[in-house]
This record gives C-alpha cells, sequence and structure tokens, in this order.
C-alpha cells in the first residue's frame, strides 16, 4: 500500500491508482481548498456535489480555473478522469443491467429482476461509435440491439 496524500478531509492512496499518485505533488502545490476541492470533485463527480461537500460556492471553482496558476491544467486531467469514470459506469448499466427489487407493503420481496435502460444505450453507442449510432444514422440498428438486450 502506498502512501496518503492528503488535503483536509479527502486523501488518495498513492501506489493504489497510477493516474491520482501523478497527480499527489501538484495538488499540493496548489492552495489547500483548491486541493480540496478537485479531491472532492473526483470523489462527488459533478462540481455542485463537491461546492456542496465543502460547504462552498461552485462559483469559487470557475473562479480558479482563471485566477490560480495550475488549477486549471489540473481541473482537466481530473475532469477526464471522472469523464472516464462515468462513461465506464454507463457501459456498466447499459452491458449489466441495474437490480431492482420490489416490496409489498408488509416489507417482504415480491420481485428481484434486471432493467436495462434503452435510453441509456443509445447514448453509449452514439458517444462511442458516432459513425454507426449518431444522429444521422443507426436509430434502427440502436432499435434491434435495445430489443436483443431486453429479450
Amino acid at each position: 500500500m502506498g502512501m496518503p496524500v492528503e488535503v483536509g478531509t479527502h486523501s488518495v492512496v498513492r501506489g493504489e491508482d497510477a493516474e491520482w499518485a501523478e497527480l499527489g505533488p501538484a495538488l499540493g502545490r496548489l492552495p489547500s481548498r483548491c486541493a480540496q476541492f478537485l479531491l472532492a470533485y473526483r470523489e462527488e463527480m459533478t462540481i455542485k456535489g463537491a461546492a456542496k461537500s465543502l460547504g462552498m460556492d461552485p462559483t469559487n471553482h470557475y473562479n480558479w480555473r482563471k485566477k490560480v496558476a495550475g488549477y486549471e491544467e489540473l481541473y482537466q486531467e481530473i475532469d477526464r478522469q471522472v469523464s472516464d469514470e462515468l462513461e465506464g459506469l454507463a457501459v456498466e448499466r447499459t452491458v449489466h443491467g441495474l437490480k431492482e427489487t420490489r416490496h409489498d407493503a408488509k416489507g417482504e420481496l415480491r420481485e428481484t429482476r434486471i432493467r436495462h435502460d434503452p435510453s441509456l444505450l443509445k447514448m453509449v453507442l452514439g458517444a462511442r461509435l458516432p459513425e454507426r449510432y449518431g444522429k444521422e444514422g443507426g436509430a434502427e440498428t440502436i432499435n434491434i440491439v435495445i430489443q436483443q438486450v431486453n429479450e
């Protein structure tokens, strides 16, 4: 296990995540509040969520992007990682679906099923393969894929 890099209440363990291990020194060069925000952003995956978790106004982030040396570059890298994580979650839910449970009025389990989201599938295919599944064509193919997933 690596050594933790701590900034306020957020930390990253160096060596467990190679991409984050590289960011430790850069985070250390930022003002503490900026570094805390970027770590919170990676965890919360939204600007609003990160700001709320730290009890701050989200506009600080936009000001720091313009005014704090090194902040914009680090934000762009972390934003890329957040985007990759979100894409991975979307693909996972598209391929494996989302487990849903239904209970009766007494709270007893009535049904468990896996639900596939056709709109999420359309978004993932359109983003990953726009030449095949973008707005110009591919709607028919997407509908065929959705039918296969739902069967």
